[in-house]
């Protein structure tokens, strides 16, 4: 996704320096000194921006729009790897691949739901669709692995199966 702000339109080599130091806590005013006083920084001011510096408010919103995303772009990274749903570019149709990262993002909600709700009773409507959204999946995956089988004994010139 790119962005239309200022930090939006930098090098993604800067933003991801900075998603970094904002990840260690640095404070913003540390921060937007740093971010103006590099070059690369300063020549995109100066082409898009009329030269006007990057405040406080930019970081904000970049906060909201550009480093909250890359969070969870990592968690969701974090957790793929982890339960070995990680999607590899190339390496399975792209239908897969959403599916793998949808069972993650999943994954990651449900986890939030139970932590936000210690101590409650969970919201049953919400598990509800969750588990609706589960079975969906599962029956997707289950689809593509019989298709797979049935394309496997094709290749060998296997009887299709009435």
């Amino acid at each position: 996704m790119t962005h239309n702000g200022k930090i939006g339109r930098l090098p993604k080599s800067v933003q991801e320096q900075l998603n970094h130091r904002l990840e260690q806590g640095e404070k913003g005013r540390t921060l937007v000194a740093w971010l103006n006083s590099l070059p690369e920084v300063q020549a995109v001011l100066t082409a898009e921006f009329d030269g006007y510096p990057i405040r406080e408010q930019n970081l904000s919103q970049w906060r909201k729009h550009g480093y909250q995303p890359w969070l969870w772009n990592r968690e969701a990274q974090a957790i793929a790897a982890k339960t070995g749903e990680l999607p590899v570019a190339g390496a399975q149709p792209l239908t897969d691949q959403m599916a793998g990262w949808v069972s993650v993002r999943y994954l990651m909600a449900v986890r939030k739901l139970v932590e936000s709700n210690v101590g409650d009773k969970p919201d049953l409507k919400v598990l509800r669709e969750f588990c609706h959204d589960v079975v969906a999946l599962r029956r997707g995956e289950h689809r593509a692995a019989r298709l797979k089988l049935e394309q496997q004994r094709q290749s060998r010139g296997g009887n299709h199966p009435d």
